[in-house]
Formats: structure tokens, C-alpha cells, sequence
């Protein structure tokens, strides 16, 4: 014997058949805008993790070259690191408020540039100090 609970939605349905397609379709657009956060969030980690391994090495490499490098290569070793965590900071800022969004539908989930910029500058700049 059916339960109250499963009649009434049998004949909700019935009542209402466009109701079906209507969760369906909001059930899918959730889940394609799970799928476009989580993969968001996955190019913001990978950018954040590639910022420290260039920070870290850069030190290493600057630790056991530091004697030998001019005044010069320093400090535009020193703005290269700057830029690294810029680039470390501006990702985790950006997981925070892409991951805050999951939900909220009126909020667009918009694609942050500068980390991948900050990164890029932060790379080019530490590899020209060693050439210096």
C-alpha cells in the first residue's frame, strides 16, 4: 500500500507534468556549475601550488648563489619573489570567493586572470635574476 507521501507527489505530478522536466533541468544546472567550480578551484590550486615550487626553488637557488650574485641580481631576484606571492596570495583569495559561489546562482563564476599573470611576471622575472 502506498504512503500519503508517495500519493501525493503521484498526483502532483500528474496535476502538474512539466513540473518533471523543470527539476530536471535545475538538477542538471547545479551540477554543471559543481563541475565548473570544482574545476575553477582545481586551476587555482595548481597556480597556487606552481607559485610556491617557483618561490621555493628560486630561494634554493639564491641560497646557494648568494655570495656570488651582484647587488642587480638581487633585487630583481627579490621582485621576482614579490610576484611569486602575489601570485600565491591573489590564488587563495580567488579559491575563497570562487568556492563561496557554488550555490548562489545569480553570482557569475568568473575566471581570475591575475594569478596566472602574477605567476608568469614572478617566473620571468626570478629567471632573468639569475642571468644577471
Amino acid at each position: 500500500m502506498p504512503s500519503q507521501l508517495h500519493e501525493a507527489l503521484l498526483q502532483l505530478f500528474r496535476n502538474r507534468p512539466a513540473l518533471a522536466p523543470e527539476l530536471l533541468h535545475e538538477a542538471l544546472r547545479l551540477e554543471l556549475r559543481r563541475q565548473t567550480v570544482d574545476r575553477e578551484l582545481s586551476r587555482l590550486r595548481l597556480l597556487g601550488g606552481t607559485a610556491l615550487i617557483g618561490w621555493i626553488s628560486s630561494v634554493v637557488v639564491f641560497a646557494v648563489h648568494a655570495g656570488a650574485a651582484p647587488v642587480a641580481a638581487r633585487v630583481v631576484m627579490g621582485a621576482g619573489w614579490l610576484l611569486l606571492l602575489a601570485a600565491l596570495a591573489t590564488a587563495f583569495t580567488a579559491q575563497a570567493r570562487v568556492s563561496g559561489r557554488v550555490t548562489d546562482k545569480n553570482q557569475p563564476i568568473d575566471s581570475a586572470a591575475a594569478p596566472l599573470w602574477l605567476l608568469i611576471a614572478g617566473l620571468a622575472v626570478t629567471a632573468i635574476s639569475l642571468l644577471l
